[in-house]
């Protein structure tokens, strides 16, 4: 996976710390570690249950050497946000969270170019549908119109969905390291357990960890559902509400062992 290997040639080791970005060994560990995981059975869960489960995951991260430290992820503990750990991990987590863009444009440009003709054919049948609407043209006369848009984007989306699964995959696989990154960040007591993430963070990593909040957000969520359900989602027509059930599961952001930087920090 290109994400993989970019993540290689800017891993950053801290001594005495996991590294950062993590290694394909981590990956492919927190991955195992998240395997039948479900973010809804987890917040019916009792807090105490909650809390083993969040013992349990940070544990096997431990013993495989993915994070450093298990207390300062689990229990609340004074940090120390300017140590020379934290500055190196920040820089490690900010290169890889800068090189993601440069990975997937290619791969969202590709997908352009192939998808083009029956999406610029479809976009005509839409002005089209919009002119004879003004108009005033009855429903009769736009029926066809409306079937063959239909077919369209349906084409269009048969044509990106390969696309859409190698960027799903990408997506994910920054999401389990950026998982394992905060975990990290929390282990090497650079940010705190629970972070509110204030509008003025608190050394090197809380502002790497802002600055990247969206790609964050957004990838780590992705990895907590299965890739099946992410990929159709993600190449249904946009006038279908196909994809309205994963996208309405995205309100739910309780996840276990880390809190994650909100949207409200922008």
């Amino acid at each position: 996976m290109l994400i993989v290997l970019t993540g290689v040639l800017l891993t950053a080791p801290t001594a005495g710390a996991a590294e950062i970005p993590p290694t394909a060994e981590c990956t492919a560990v927190v991955k195992k570690v998240f395997k039948g995981y479900s973010p809804e059975r987890y917040e019916k869960l009792t807090k105490k249950q909650q809390e083993a489960v969040d013992r349990n995951m940070v544990n096997r991260l431990f013993e495989a050497d993915c994070v450093s430290a298990v207390e300062p992820i689990l229990t609340k503990m004074p940090t120390k946000p300017f140590s020379e750990v934290c500055e190196a991990a920040a820089l490690g987590a900010d290169r890889y969270w800068s090189s993601v863009g440069a990975t997937l444009v290619p791969l969202i440009k590709s997908a352009r170019r192939a998808t083009k003709p029956v999406r610029l054919r479809k976009l005509n049948v839409i002005k089209r549908i919009r002119t004879l609407r003004k108009a005033g043209a009855s429903a009769k006369r736009l029926a066809p119109l409306v079937r063959l848009r239909k077919a369209l984007a349906r084409r269009e989306a048969r044509i990106g969905r390969p696309y859409v699964r190698e960027l799903i995959k990408i997506y994910r696989t920054v999401g389990f390291n950026s998982f394992l990154i905060v975990a990290e960040f929390m282990a090497l007591r650079c940010i705190p357990k629970e972070s509110t993430y204030p509008s003025k963070p608190k050394g090197p990593a809380a502002r790497v960890l802002k600055e990247h909040a969206i790609t964050v957000f957004v990838t780590v969520l992705m990895a907590m559902y299965d890739e099946d359900d992410v990929t159709v989602s993600a190449s249904s027509d946009a006038s279908s509400s196909a994809a309205a059930p994963f996208i309405d599961r995205f309100k739910d952001h309780q996840l276990p062992v880390i809190s994650l930087p909100w949207m409200r920090m922008r």
